[in-house]
């Protein structure tokens, strides 16, 4: 599953990625869904971190060698997006997307997550009420300015 969601070049923001895996996981039904939320429980390592940051000053033939290193969050967006695709059926994870969701550090991804994929989950599968569907007091946290552009790693020139 991981070729379709990251495709030939390994960047999962490609709308073509994006279309194809859609095809598949489409296709795939609930089978998906583990990995998906896999995705959605990974956290920023080390090296990750470095390698974000010495990615873009890396020489050009090196880094055409290498995969365009991508933000945890980033991985996140692109999963809610599949999953937001999903909701008639996820109602069996509901919960498990309730608490995956206040773990994730970004606060424009946990947002889309909650308005794309957790209310209408949660929601449709009589796990929370309307009232209790709020998303500042469902996760605890002051309500933040939220930027929806897409949030690449590296610098624009970087990404194919």
């Amino acid at each position: 599953m991981e070729e379709w969601f990251y495709g030939p070049a390994h960047h999962c923001g490609i709308d073509k990625t994006i279309e194809n895996a859609q095809l598949v996981f489409a296709q795939m039904g609930t089978n998906c869904v583990p990995f998906l939320l896999q995705n959605l429980r990974k956290r920023e390592s080390k090296f990750g971190k470095f390698y974000i940051k010495v990615f873009p000053v890396l020489p050009g033939f090196v880094r055409s060698k290498l995969r365009l290193p991508l933000e945890v969050s980033y991985i996140q967006s692109v999963t809610f997006l599949h999953l937001s695709v999903l909701p008639p059926r996820l109602d069996y994870v509901a919960e498990e997307l309730m608490e995956i969701l206040p773990t994730i550090k970004n606060g424009n991804t946990r947002r889309q997550g909650f308005v794309g994929v957790v209310a209408p989950v949660a929601f449709d599968s009589r796990t929370l009420t309307r009232n209790e569907l709020s998303f500042p007091n469902y996760l605890a946290t002051p309500t933040l300015a939220f930027d929806w552009r897409p949030q690449y790693c590296c610098p624009e020139s970087t990404v194919r």
